[in-house]
């Protein structure tokens, strides 16, 4: 079971930096084509409402491991 964190932009940047979120950074970076360092920085300076697409993030309630989804819609 998981719990929805947020739209990116609204997550605590230090969850995001921690071990628990490593996988999740690197496939939202695959996902969307981004380098895993100043692509991902760029992801979470950028608002939304200005890129083509929204990531949203969840974290297990049992590890703390984060997952998420990134929509194209």
């Amino acid at each position: 079971a998981a719990r929805f964190l947020g739209e990116i932009e609204h997550v605590d940047r230090t969850l995001l930096a921690s071990e628990n979120a490593a996988d999740f950074v690197r496939e939202t970076c695959e996902a969307v084509r981004l380098e895993p360092g100043e692509g991902w920085q760029s992801l979470l300076d950028t608002p939304s409402g200005e890129r083509s697409f929204a990531v949203f993030v969840f974290g297990c309630l049992h590890c703390g491991r984060l997952g998420g989804y990134v929509d194209h819609s």
